[in-house]
């Protein structure tokens, strides 16, 4: 998904319902370096992660 705000775009995907984590990376990272170690452990949990 995309928000598109008055001086940026910003991607972000959504998974799971529930209390919502935001993950924010950052360094020249990409979703995938948060997304890789985090999923497999909050899968099966009651989080929304952003």
């Amino acid at each position: 998904m995309q928000l598109n705000l008055q001086h940026a775009n910003i991607a972000y995907q959504l998974f799971g319902e529930g209390q919502p984590i935001i993950f924010l990376h950052g360094m020249g990272m990409d979703h995938h370096s948060m997304q890789i170690p985090y999923e497999p452990i909050l899968a099966s949990r009651p989080y929304k992660r952003l």
